[in-house]
């Protein structure tokens, strides 16, 4: 029996470890080789960037991202660089003269033709997981957005699977339970008619156990190794019950979620139209719908008289081998469960040299990195921003805070 409890709970471990098939799992799983490559460089033009993370030791102390930029061809520029760092991340030093301000790094650099040029900011982990450091090059005016570039690295360890399943903990601590409440039964119980042990052994002349009080102790550790071995047996049988029906459990929470997402819609503007939830994403992290790939580089507040103008630098890429139409309106940046904002007309004009970028729908397979500007009348920072191109697909949703 023991053996076989093993089996069936190594059996369920593995299918719990493995991936998770509910929508909330599925927005956290990594984005696909292709979707990440685009994420790490995108570029509009002759100056190119490139962001590196380098970890001390331990993983979790010391952290240097070093930007890289390049002046490609035509005539030397100035330059407005911005690195946007990750929350569990206290940013110390930057070279280069570069302005700190909350989680974010600005630079102000001239490039002549052919010349690279590399500024580090140094910090500190204060946590485990996953990172994500960006970095986006504008021109001085920040009327033009050349590139931008994103670093995902690992501070620590991370469990693989243990965040996608909070069955993990219930299984866990009901197999405790289950053990503990065993031992105590099997320590505490009597069997029928049997007469009450006396704590105190009966010396000899010898000044050692006598043959009687011998045996009452072999009874003891006896009665002690069997209560060990009947806990394990019933831990890991409660183990092989549990960790299955939990699997079950999540399965078909994760497919009846689905099924009413598909049928129904479920996003910022209610049941009507929605093609599902958005994709959950952090920043620099790419990732897709059936269409197109999304990446949300940065999104940087500035003041502005009682409220905020609010930048963000996006990415999109068509997917497909037809042309791709996305809307105004459907991007918002939401400052409330319930309260947003659209991108100002003019001002996103203005931060996309004159261009308006969403005039002409996307070509097949082509891609448009672009910057949004949004007006803010309250000054406090933005909860998430959402990005899509169509009310049929499910777009992205980053959280800023």
């Amino acid at each position: 029996m023991l053996t076989r409890s093993l089996v069936v709970a190594g059996l369920a471990v593995i299918a719990l470890a493995g991936p998770a098939h509910s929508p909330a799992a599925a927005a956290e799983a990594r984005p696909p080789a292709s979707a990440a490559a685009d994420a790490r460089i995108q570029a509009s033009g002759p100056v190119t960037i490139a962001v590196d993370a380098v970890h001390g030791r331990p993983p979790t102390g010391p952290v240097t991202y070093a930007v890289r930029l390049t002046n490609g061809s035509g005539p030397a520029r100035d330059l407005t660089v911005t690195a946007q760092l990750p929350a569990r991340v206290v940013i110390g030093r930057a070279t280069g003269g570069g302005k700190v301000s909350g989680h974010q790094v600005q630079w102000r650099l001239h490039l002549q033709p052919q010349q690279t040029s590399t500024v580090r900011v140094a910090g500190r982990t204060t946590g485990f997981g996953v990172l994500i450091g960006t970095a986006c090059v504008t021109s001085r005016s920040g009327d033009q957005l050349y590139a931008c570039a994103s670093e995902t690295h690992q501070a620590g360890f991370a469990v693989r699977g243990l965040k996608r399943s909070g069955w993990w903990w219930v299984a866990l601590g009901a197999v405790a339970t289950v053990a503990v409440a065993t031992m105590w039964w099997r320590r505490h119980r009597r069997h029928p008619g049997a007469p009450a042990r006396s704590g105190t052994p009966t010396r000899g002349p010898s000044d050692v156990f006598a043959p009687a009080d011998r045996s009452a102790a072999q009874t003891g550790a006896s009665d002690q190794l069997a209560a060990v071995r009947t806990a394990a047996a019933v831990g890991l049988s409660a183990l092989a019950l549990v960790l299955p029906a939990a699997l079950v459990l999540n399965l078909v929470a994760g497919k009846l979620n689905a099924a009413a997402n598909a049928h129904t819609g479920t996003g910022a503007s209610g049941p009507a139209g929605w093609q599902g939830k958005p994709l959950a994403a952090n920043l620099g992290e790419a990732v897709h719908d059936e269409a197109n790939d999304y990446t949300v580089y940065q999104v940087v507040c500035q003041p502005a008289g009682h409220g905020a103008r609010c930048v963000a630098a996006v990415s999109v890429r068509n997917r497909t081998s037809a042309p791709q139409t996305w809307y105004a309106r459907l991007q918002r940046l939401y400052t409330g469960d319930a309260a947003w904002v659209e991108p100002s007309a003019a001002d996103t004009r203005q931060r996309n040299g004159g261009a308006d970028v969403f005039a002409a729908a996307l070509a097949p397979h082509g891609a448009a990195l672009v910057q949004l500007v949004f007006a803010v009348a309250s000054p406090a920072s933005p909860r998430y921003l959402e990005i899509r191109t169509g009310v049929f697909h499910n777009g992205c949703r980053v959280a800023l805070r």
